[in-house]
């Protein structure tokens, strides 16, 4: 959801991660819409690590 984007975005903001929140396409999603964090590859373990540590659930890691 959007508001999930919004709150990873801000908690990696926190750990000095940047990232922009997207729209990704809506495979699977029930709303139709789906929203996910953009952020740079070199970052992905720590930004892992803060996420689960804040108990948000990632569904899917799209690498690209």
């Amino acid at each position: 959801s959007m508001t999930q984007a919004m709150k990873a975005q801000s908690l990696l903001a926190e750990a000095a991660i940047r990232s922009t929140v997207v729209k990704v396409s809506s495979g699977g999603s029930a709303g139709g819409c789906a929203y996910g964090v953009d952020l740079p590859c070199t970052r992905m373990s720590n930004a892992m690590t803060v996420l689960s540590g804040a108990g948000i659930r990632v569904r899917e890691y799209l690498h690209g």
